[in-house]
């Protein structure tokens, strides 16, 4: 029978809050304990510290916060952190060591500006160490294909956090070549990967892809990681694929799969994480499909209280069969703004259209767009396929399979959704760079 040890963060967040058993794992009623004091800290803290969340937070009491307390408590957007994130500072800017700017995909909005003291970004380097023992040893070289060139981005993080379990990081930047990538899997002797899913899948359905067979194990991590796109870098690399959550706005770490890969172990000691209904604001039960909503209990430069990320998951009930008796964020669902009201019945959403397109075997990435005529919704795609089968995957054929793929799982209907138009060809920027792929409605 196979065992699975219990998540490293289990004893690593039982630490933090004062709670560590040896031996035992960590009780959910301490955690929530230490939780609720941290949730009215944070409030007295952004109340007198930021000119923000100042106007708009009523007084909470000394004390743990209760339940009814918390959920009177407003949300933070992110449309309020894009025009009023130094309204949002709760220390002065000389305490600033890092402020992350993130453009807005798709609109012409404000881009979002996040800051860090340089105690925020120990802490994230804290997790990034704990939460890659899940699946790295000491004296394995983990190779990130993360941006790494600025100090205290993504990859200069992982590259402060592993020596202190005993390994080495490597950072080579986005893969934005598959083919030179796996090049630099094979010459840095590489035990473990980070890297964005669809540039790892690139890889792994690329001709030279026994390339990474020699890894010990995947990372994926900044977007959405279906299942099919999971089962073709394992097949692909013969090792278990891991996925982590996260956003720049938790301090770049959130959460990641244990042995069991089902579901993300939190940084508790960091994050409160709730789940909403995204249209009432109420905090739904677990095991139930809602908006991830998260307060940064630690953050010292700029404290988010019940933000509001736009991602989709639930907390899983019940324990982790790894031992963890601490509550997990369920697998990711996708984002809000990537799922798209086509009647008063149906969505299509970004994460279904992964599920069936990225079973395709020579299929590396995509863009969709939906758009409407006269006789409904349209599905408009541009395809990109894997370098190993361009030449034979293009024109009608590709139509042909698409179709077939799309009318099997139900999603087209004659007078509901059709597929229209198919381009093929290169990737573009938005396909093999950083920016996060979405579901976009032509104006």
């Amino acid at each position: 029978m196979l065992t699975v040890t219990i998540t490293p963060l289990d004893a690593w967040i039982a630490e933090q809050v004062g709670a560590l058993r040896p031996g035992q794992p960590l009780a959910p009623a301490a955690l929530e304990q230490w939780q609720d004091e941290r949730k009215s800290a944070l409030v007295h803290q952004v109340r007198a510290k930021s000119p923000f969340y100042r106007s708009r937070l009523p007084r909470v009491s000394s004390g743990p916060c209760t339940r009814d307390q918390w959920e009177l408590l407003p949300f933070t957007t992110a449309d309020e952190l894009r025009r009023h994130a130094p309204d949002m500072l709760c220390v002065s800017q000389g305490d600033v060591s890092r402020v992350t700017t993130l453009p807005t995909s798709g609109t012409s909005g404000q881009p979002k500006r996040i800051f860090f003291t340089e105690a925020d970004l120990e802490r994230t380097v804290d997790f990034f160490h704990h939460g890659m023992s899940t699946f790295t040893k000491p004296g394995q070289r983990v190779l990130v294909f993360m941006p790494g060139e600025l100090p205290d981005s993504i990859g200069d993080l992982l590259r402060r956090a592993m020596p202190r379990m005993g390994s080495e990081a490597v950072v080579h930047g986005l893969a934005g070549d598959p083919g030179a990538a796996l090049e630099a899997i094979h010459g840095a002797r590489a035990d473990v990967i980070v890297g964005l899913p669809v540039q790892v899948l690139a890889m792994a359905r690329h001709p030279r892809a026994a390339l990474g067979q020699r890894l010990s194990a995947v990372l994926l991590s900044a977007d959405h990681v279906s299942q099919a796109l999971r089962t073709a870098v394992e097949q692909a690399f013969g090792c278990p694929v891991y996925a982590h959550w996260g956003m720049t706005e938790t301090g770049y770490g959130g959460g990641v799969e244990c042995g069991v890969r089902h579901g993300y172990h939190l940084r508790s000691a960091d994050l409160f994480v709730e789940i909403i209904d995204p249209v009432s604001g109420r905090i739904l039960p677990e095991g139930v499909q809602g908006e991830v909503v998260v307060s940064t209990l630690t953050a010292q430069a700029m404290p988010l209280l019940r933000y509001r990320t736009g991602d989709l998951a639930s907390l899983l009930p019940g324990p982790c069969p790894c031992g963890c008796l601490l509550p997990r964020l369920g697998p990711l669902q996708g984002r809000l703004r990537d799922q798209i009201h086509i009647d008063d019945h149906r969505t299509v959403s970004m994460a279904e259209l992964d599920e069936i397109l990225l079973e395709l075997p020579w299929l590396a990435n995509y863009r969709a767009t939906l758009r409407r005529d006269d006789r409904g919704w349209l599905l408009d795609l541009e395809i990109v396929a894997s370098q190993a089968s361009r030449s034979s995957h293009t024109g009608s054929a590709v139509r042909q399979v698409i179709e077939t793929a799309l009318n099997a799982s139900s999603l087209l209907e004659q007078d509901g959704l059709r597929l229209g138009r198919i381009t093929t060809g290169a990737p573009t920027n938005p396909l093999s760079g950083p920016v996060k792929r979405s579901l976009q409605i032509e104006p």
